[in-house]
Order: C-alpha cells, then sequence, then structure tokens
C-alpha cells in the first residue's frame, strides 16, 4: 500500500502522536522512517522490523500497527474526496501550450494527426489539448439550443412552461459539484463506509458563485459581493476514534455555554468551573469575600490593668513558693501529704458471741445465764472434761500441688552418649532376632562409593558403570527415606502454634502471680503497646489504669510469664527515652518532667484466682475513680498499695 504525499502530509501529525505517546517523547528520525517507509508502501511487518533497530520490539509493534491502520483510514477517505478544478491552472497550462505551438509551427501537424490516430484508436478525447472554447460562445450555444427546443415544444403542441432564466458557465460550474457531491453521498449511504467516514451532507447554495473570489487574512475564501464566507470544499471529519471523541466534547462544551442576556446578568455572574456538570442558572453564586480590616480602638486604662493583673499573679506565685518553703522546713508539707494515704483497712470480727464453741459443748446451751441459777452445780459438768486436747484438721495448702513433684535428673554429656549407645545395641539386636527367625527381610548391603569394591567385588569390575548407577541409586533412596521420616516427624503449622502456646501457658491450679508496677508517666503510645502485646503474647491478664502523675500496671500469670513480664518494664523498655511525636509537642515544663519518667516494682505475690480476664486499659479521671474501678474486682488494696508509695515518695522530695 504506496500513499501519496498528500496522505503523507495528513499522516504525518497522527505518526509524530503515536510516537510520542508510546516513547514519551518526540524523535524526528523515527518519524522519517514510518512516512519514507509508508511512502514505499512497506506493510505492519516491514515497518515493525524497520523500528526495531531504534526502538524496543514492543514499542514498534504498536506504533506499527496504529499507524498502518490511520494510513488505511487516510487513503480510504482521500479516495472519495472532490478533486478541485481551478479555471485559473486550465488557462495557465492552455496558455503555455498556445506559446509552444507558436514556437514550433512544425511540430503541430505531427500532433494533430497523433492526436486525430489516438482519438480514434482510444474512442476518447483529450480535453488538455484542445484549445479553450470561449465563455461568451458557449452561452450563445446554449441559448439557441433552448430556441430550438421551445420551437420542437410548440409543433408538437406540448404545455408552455416558464423560460427557464439563460444558464451560464457559473451555472453549470455549481451544478456539475452539486451532482458530484451527491454522487459521493450516494457511495457514503454504505453502512460501512458510513461508520469509517462520517460526512456531513451539503447544502447546495442558492446564490450564485462569483467570477472572482477573494481571501482573508486566515486564508477562506470570501464572496466579493456579500462578504459571506463561501464553503467550497465540505469540512473535513476526522476518521480516528480519537478525534471523533475530541469533536463531541467541544460540541458538547459549546451546548454548556451560558451567554448572559443582560448587562446585570453579566456583572452577577461569576466564574464557574469548565468542568461542572451540573450549573443551575437560578442560584447566584457569591464569590469570597474579603472583610475589611477597620481601626479598633481601645479603651483608656485597658493595657494598664492588663500589666496590674500580671503583676499580681507574679507576687502570687511568690508568695506561694515562700509558703511551700517554710512548710517543707518546718514539716508541714510531708504531713499533709501522709494525711492523704490510703489507710490499711483490716475488717476484724469485734462482735462478742453468746457464748464459746468450747463451752456450748459442755453447757449444753446458747448462752451463760445458765451458770447465774441457784440450782447450777459445776460437779456435774467436770465429767464431761478430761485431759486430752482436740486438735484441728489439717488442711492441704492451695499452693501445695496435687501430685507429686518429680525433680528431673540431669545427666552429663559422657552418660547420655552412653544411654543412647545401649538403647541403640539393644534395638539393633532385637532387629537382627527377627531377621534370624524369619520374622524381617535380610536387608541390602549399604553399598557406598567408599566401600564399593570391598562389598561387591568382581562384580564392580565387570560392568564398573552399572555398578555406580546401582550404588548411586541405592544411596538416593536411603536420603529419600531419610528426608520422608524427617518430614513425617515435622510438625505442622498448628501444632508448632499449639506448642509454642503449650510452653508459655502455665498451670494457675495451685494459685496465680501478681505484680503491681508503678509507672509516673504512660502517655507514650509505643511504650503502650509494647505492654499490651507482651501480655497478649504470655497470655497474662491484668489492668493499666491511666491517670493524673500516677499509673498503675498489674499482670497475673504464672512464674514463668512473670519473670519476662519483669525483665520488660525494669529493663527492656526504656522510660525516659521519649518519641519524636511527644518531643515536638511537648513544652519545657513536660520534658523536665518526662525526663525522670520511671517504673517500679510495688509488690508482688500469689492469689488464688485471678481478678481479670485478660488485659485492658483504663483512663481514670480522678484517684476515686480509679479506686472504685479496682474495687468492683475486689482489688482495692492494690491501688492503695501504689497511691501511698506515690505520695510518700513526693512528700520526700
Amino acid at each position: 500500500m504506496s500513499l501519496t504525499k498528500d496522505d503523507i502530509k495528513d499522516i504525518t501529525p497522527y505518526v509524530e502522536k503515536y510516537v510520542k505517546r508510546y516513547l514519551g517523547h518526540g524523535d524526528s528520525k523515527v518519524v522519517e522512517n514510518i512516512t519514507s517507509s509508508l511512502s514505499k508502501g512497506y506493510d505492519r511487518r516491514k515497518i515493525r522490523e524497520k523500528l526495531i533497530g531504534a526502538i524496543s520490539e514492543s514499542d514498534a509493534a504498536k506504533i506499527a500497527e496504529k499507524v498502518y491502520a490511520a494510513a488505511e483510514d487516510i487513503r480510504e477517505a482521500n479516495k472519495h474526496k472532490p478533486r478541485k478544478r481551478r479555471s485559473r491552472s486550465r488557462e495557465h497550462d492552455a496558455s503555455k501550450k498556445s506559446k509552444k505551438r507558436r514556437n514550433s509551427p512544425s511540430k503541430e501537424p505531427k500532433e494533430r494527426e497523433n492526436g486525430s490516430q489516438s482519438g480514434s484508436d482510444d474512442g476518447s478525447d483529450d480535453l488538455s489539448d484542445q484549445p479553450m472554447v470561449p465563455a461568451q460562445k458557449i452561452r450563445e450555444m446554449m441559448a439557441d439550443a433552448q430556441k430550438a427546443i421551445q420551437q420542437r415544444k410548440q409543433q408538437l403542441n406540448l404545455p408552455q412552461q416558464a423560460a427557464p432564466k439563460p444558464m451560464t458557465f457559473l451555472d453549470d460550474r455549481a451544478k456539475r459539484a452539486v451532482e458530484l457531491q451527491a454522487r459521493i453521498q450516494a457511495t457514503m449511504n454504505n453502512p460501512a463506509l458510513a461508520s469509517l467516514f462520517p460526512i456531513e451532507q451539503p447544502v447546495p447554495k442558492e446564490e450564485i458563485l462569483p467570477d472572482h473570489i477573494m481571501i482573508d487574512k486566515e486564508g477562506r475564501p470570501i464572496n466579493p459581493l456579500t462578504g459571506k464566507i463561501l464553503e467550497l470544499i465540505p469540512a473535513r471529519m476526522p476518521t480516528l476514534k480519537a478525534n471523533i471523541r475530541a469533536v463531541k466534547q467541544k460540541e458538547q462544551m459549546k451546548k454548556k455555554t451560558i451567554i448572559p442576556s443582560s448587562k446585570d446578568s453579566q456583572k452577577k455572574e461569576t466564574k464557574r468551573d469548565d468542568t461542572a456538570q451540573f450549573i443551575d442558572n437560578r442560584v447566584q453564586v457569591k464569590g469570597a469575600l474579603r472583610q475589611k480590616r477597620t481601626l479598633q480602638f481601645n479603651q483608656k486604662g485597658k493595657f494598664e490593668e492588663m500589666g496590674n493583673r500580671m503583676r499580681a499573679k507574679a507576687k502570687l506565685e511568690l508568695l506561694q513558693m515562700e509558703i511551700a518553703q517554710t512548710a517543707k522546713k518546718t514539716g508541714i508539707a510531708s504531713e499533709s501529704r501522709l494525711a492523704m494515704m490510703q489507710p490499711i483497712r483490716v475488717e476484724k470480727d469485734d462482735a462478742i458471741p453468746d457464748i464459746e464453741w468450747w463451752d456450748q459443748i459442755v453447757l449444753e446451751h446458747y448462752d451463760y445465764s445458765i451458770v447465774e441459777l441457784p440450782d447450777f452445780s459445776a460437779e456435774r459438768y467436770l465429767t464431761l472434761i478430761n485431759h486430752l486436747v482436740q486438735h484441728p484438721i489439717q488442711v492441704r495448702p492451695p499452693s501445695d500441688p496435687s501430685k507429686p513433684v518429680v525433680l528431673p535428673v540431669m545427666l552429663t554429656k559422657k552418660e547420655r552418649k552412653k544411654l543412647r549407645r545401649q538403647s541403640r545395641s539393644e534395638a539393633l539386636k532385637e532387629k537382627q532376632e527377627r531377621i534370624r527367625l524369619g520374622l524381617l527381610p535380610p536387608p541390602e548391603p549399604k553399598v557406598k562409593i567408599s566401600n564399593l569394591m570391598r562389598v561387591l567385588g568382581t562384580e564392580a569390575v565387570q560392568d564398573p558403570t552399572k555398578v555406580e548407577a546401582y550404588v548411586r541409586n541405592q544411596m538416593a533412596k536411603r536420603k529419600k527415606v531419610h528426608e520422608d521420616a524427617n518430614a513425617s516427624r515435622k510438625l505442622t503449622v498448628e501444632q508448632r502454634r499449639e506448642k509454642k502456646k503449650r510452653k508459655t501457658m502455665e498451670d494457675m491450679s495451685t494459685g496465680v502471680h501478681v505484680a503491681v508496677y508503678r509507672v509516673k508517666d504512660l502517655h507514650d503510645p509505643a511504650k503502650k503497646f509494647k505492654i499490651e502485646a507482651n501480655c497478649n503474647q504470655l497470655h497474662m491478664s491484668g489492668i493499666v489504669t491511666l491517670c493524673k502523675d500516677i499509673n498503675v500496671v498489674v499482670v497475673e500469670g504464672g512464674p514463668k510469664q512473670q519473670r519476662k513480664f519483669k525483665r520488660l518494664m525494669l529493663q527492656r523498655i526504656k522510660w525516659s527515652v521519649r518519641s519524636a511525636k511527644d518531643e515536638v509537642g511537648d513544652d519545657d515544663d513536660d520534658k523536665e518532667d518526662r525526663d525522670v519518667n520511671k517504673c517500679k516494682l510495688v509488690w508482688e505475690g500469689t492469689a488464688k484466682s485471678r481478678a481479670f480476664s485478660f488485659i485492658k486499659f483504663k483512663v481514670c479521671p480522678t484517684v476515686h475513680f480509679a479506686r472504685e474501678h479496682f474495687k468492683q474486682h475486689n482489688v482495692e488494696h492494690y491501688w492503695d498499695i501504689a497511691q501511698n508509695e506515690a505520695v510518700l515518695e513526693t512528700s520526700d522530695e
């Protein structure tokens, strides 16, 4: 498929567009290669092969496919375009030929003879060799023909029609243009071609085209009589889908544009976004207006009053500091701090019984009123008293295990080797006895490359290649059996998870180990996450209470779990180190307080059962609210111990 120069000019912009799309930049050499290939009539494969040296194979294939499709569309579109017939070019050619004839009169008869012979052979006239007929003579011939037609109609008694207007040469040219447009339209009515080349049907002009045409600054033809733009050639419509889509978008944008009806509407209308999909003309959008800054006058004495307040505040702070220093020297501050401590309440049974239990057995009465009776005799009850002492029944303490604990015997490395050797020898003897009795088949000799000659002997010498293959096959079988045995013993993912959980979990039937920690500042989310994550991993329960200047962490678990968590709280977490977010948002005072942040173990011991089911965080606004929360779980003494230590520490400081 070869293209003409006009086709190459039309397709060059599309080639540059595709090259820029797939390569990311324009490349003139690639564009020249493609246009030259199209002019030579290359197909897709040849174009792709020519581009592979300059760009990648995938990009070359894509560009070749797109360019070849566009070339076919443009070539088909240019086939059906009406060719421009220019009278000026014909006159120019006729003048040139007349000059040649004048200069060479001897050749003229030969050319006429040749022309007559070719005309007789081909049956067609060459319009370029015939001289141009003047327009005036054509008009006279057309008028004589019309008169002859009218006379013939009168002789045949046909109905008279209105005499048509005398046709001019320009009318004949316009008629031919309309006929050509109708023929093109009929061809384009084909549905297969209409989808590829959508062309608008030109409307025939009623006005008479002028003899001469003027061209404006933009290169458009203008009628010199009316000043209107002439459409001699129908507008070219795009054939590519991308260009068709762009034209449709432009038409939609033109429909959406709003033309104001008056000057008032132009003033009230504000700038709107062109990409807006829905615009309601009835709604008037007001733009953002900046408020004007006005002068603000202050009343007399305003700043003096502010200064007096600041001076009074400074004096009050100085007075409070002096009072605190004197109270610290005299010990009043520490006493006030100690008064805030929660008393350790020990519930005592102060109620005195009416009769002791041992006297109740003897007197067989519910009180001592029987002793005060006059007929009471002590000798009667002396027989019930003897020298034997009643001992209470011993109850097993809850901390003792139900089964006796057997300590495992730790063997040395030498002893472990000896036990393994003995057990293996016993298993081997048992296997040999079974083979001797015929219960098991005898095993094949264990052949290796090292003992090949010693085991097989003459067989290895006769066919060494076969023997080597046999030995290597046996070695592969032994290795496969070993790997299969290891794979069968290997735990699955769920079994590994259960084993890890079983190693972490501890027996809580004999008692629960509890630890209480106190942290001065626990606002860092990273540290809170470490506490919660470790509690969940160790399967521990407890509570973290966040209160002002006192944060209490209570954890419950086994001894091994408590040992790991204690190392986390007292060694692994660096409480004085702050995160980057805290450093940005803290003031100078907060930084000084957090520099001395620390964690302290307040108490650790055992309890009969768990008080909490899982680890959770609780934010308490006041101290009383925190104590009430602990009291709901019957462990308010944990909070009392931590709070009393905090109070004593601040009083010492």
